[in-house]
């Protein structure tokens, strides 16, 4: 009887998760002009739950741009958890067809845990509507590293 009364009281126990994930800041959207990379360029696909130490929900602002350079700021969303934040510097080809980039700035979890990031990679510009960047880089959290392409929002 005791292990009946058990076994029934255990069938109504019920787990519940929520998976709490940052938001990035909306970056201005800045106007582009023609035949310039400069303007907002976003990830096109929505993060998902991590299932490796990667980064999604990028936005890319870039405010500068030389016959040789970009330059602007940037956000992004890595394992599901951390905020990622800070500045990119990179030098085009001679083509303009790539971009060599550096990313600079700080990883948060929760506005709680920050700690500095170096993020290297290369960006292949896809016309005038898509940027596929392959990065790697460190951070105190570990090593992050990944593929995404950017695309230029559509016009309201």
């Amino acid at each position: 009887m005791i292990c009946a009364a058990a076994v029934s009281a255990c069938t109504g126990f019920e787990s519940n998760q929520t998976l709490v994930s940052p938001s990035a800041p909306s970056l201005p959207n800045i106007p582009s002009g023609p035949g310039t990379l400069t303007g907002t360029w976003m990830s096109t696909v929505p993060i998902t739950i991590p299932s490796s130490w990667s980064c999604g929900e990028f936005q890319w602002s870039i405010t500068s741009q030389t016959p040789t350079s970009l330059a602007g700021q940037f956000y992004a969303i890595c394992a599901g958890i951390v905020l990622v934040q800070g500045q990119s510097a990179g030098q085009l080809n001679a083509a303009g067809s790539e971009v060599t980039l550096h990313l600079t700035g700080t990883a948060t979890v929760e506005k709680v845990i920050s700690c500095p990031f170096d993020v290297n990679g290369i960006g292949y510009i896809e016309g005038n509507d898509g940027i596929r960047i392959h990065y790697e880089g460190s951070t105190c959290f570990g090593p992050l590293h990944g593929d995404e392409t950017l695309r230029r929002p559509a016009p309201n």
